[in-house]
C-alpha cells in the first residue's frame, strides 16, 4: 500500500541527525583510559599471600554461615547450661588458649 513506499522516502540523516562520513575528516580519537602496552610479553599477576587467600575463603557464603551456626549454637548452650558465670570466672585462661592459633597465623602472614 501507500504506506510502504512513504516509510522508503522517509530520509535516515534527517530523522537520526547522523552525518554521512567523508574520507577527508579523521575518525574521533579513542576514549580516554590506559594506553595499551607496548610490550609483547604477558604481564604475570604477583602470587597471592597467605593472608589474601585465608580473607577469600573467609568470604565464601559456606565458612560464613557455618561461622555464625557455630556462634549461635555455643550462646545456646552457655545459656541453657547455665555457664555464664563460670565463663566469666575462666575467661582469661581460655582468652590465652584461644589466642595461640590467632598469634600463629600472624606470624605466618607476617613470615610469607
Amino acid at each position: 500500500g501507500a504506506g510502504a513506499g512513504m516509510a522508503a522516502a522517509v530520509d535516515v540523516a534527517a530523522v537520526t541527525g547522523a552525518k554521512p562520513f567523508s574520507g577527508d575528516r579523521l575518525p574521533p580519537p579513542p576514549p580516554p583510559g590506559r594506553p595499551p602496552k607496548a610490550s609483547s610479553k604477558p604481564r604475570r599477576r604477583r602470587p597471592r599471600t597467605f593472608l589474601e587467600r585465608c580473607l577469600l575463603q573467609l568470604q565464601r557464603p559456606e565458612v560464613i554461615l557455618l561461622s555464625v551456626w557455630w556462634l549461635i549454637v555455643f550462646i545456646l548452650i552457655v545459656y541453657i547450661a547455665d555457664m555464664g558465670a563460670h565463663l566469666r570466672a575462666i575467661w582469661r585462661p581460655l582468652l590465652l588458649l584461644a589466642s595461640i592459633p590467632a598469634v600463629a597465623s600472624l606470624a605466618l602472614c607476617v613470615i610469607s
